[in-house]
């Protein structure tokens, strides 16, 4: 007699275990006024070439996949060519660590069709390894990209942040005109005034149970637990 586990349950359990994604959302509400606040200048045009936010890596979180900020015209219309950067960040220092680009995106273009109204510009990475707890930056830069812009570019941006808004982060920029400086451990500018976070959706992916998570807009779908599953004991039928 043979023992055999029923094929509807293994199907099941191998459903169950599919990454779950994580979403840290404090993105702008698009319309260019009320409380969306914008601040500049971006881009080619006598403007800092390097705009980012940092955060912190959500508990459960395996992979980082995507980044979008809302960003718009200012003082002219048309692309600006940009490329995105995932690094390590350092508080202490006011920067990336040094050596610590993990992934990068080039030739995203901000198509800024719009000195009014907010476009989302979104970079997909993937899927990079990332350590929850840990401190990022993620940042479009003008530096290692090439075309020109007319004028400048605004980001969508909230100043009265409050804790738990901006994901572990803040807007850090950068008004260096060395794409080197932005990964060598130098400090960036800002800080103070401009700690408050930009308007960003980010998204991960973590395996198992959804994690709690403190934010303006932490979203995780339902999903069944993997362990639970794997502690499950499908009954066995005989088959002679």
């Amino acid at each position: 007699m043979k023992i055999l586990a029923h094929p509807v349950l293994f199907t099941s359990l191998s459903l169950g275990c599919h990454a779950a994604p994580i979403v840290y959302d404090n993105s702008s509400t698009g319309d260019g006024s009320g409380s969306v606040e914008r601040i500049a200048s971006f881009g080619n045009n006598n403007s800092s070439a390097t705009y980012g936010e940092t955060f912190v890596a959500p508990v459960g979180a395996t992979t980082f996949n995507s980044v979008s900020f809302d960003i718009r015209g200012f003082g002219g219309t048309g692309p600006q060519t940009v490329d995105a950067y995932l690094a390590l960040w350092d508080n202490t220092t006011n920067g990336a660590v040094a050596g610590s680009i993990l992934a990068s995106v080039t030739g995203l273009v901000i198509p800024g069709t719009s000195s009014t109204l907010y476009e989302r510009v979104t970079a997909d990475f993937g899927s990079i390894a990332v350590s929850a707890g840990q401190l990022y930056v993620v940042y479009y830069t003008t530096l290692t990209s090439s075309g020109s812009y007319p004028g400048s570019l605004r980001y969508a941006w909230d100043s009265n942040y409050t804790a738990g808004n901006q994901f572990g982060g803040h807007f850090v920029f950068s008004n260096s005109l060395s794409s080197s400086a932005l990964s060598d451990g130098s400090g960036w500018d800002g800080g103070g005034a401009f700690n408050g976070p930009l308007a960003f959706v980010a998204t991960f992916n973590a395996t198992g149970a959804a994690p709690e998570l403190n934010g303006a807009e932490a979203t995780v779908p339902l999903t069944i637990s993997c362990l639970a599953l794997l502690a499950y004991r499908p009954r066995r039928r005989p088959v002679l």
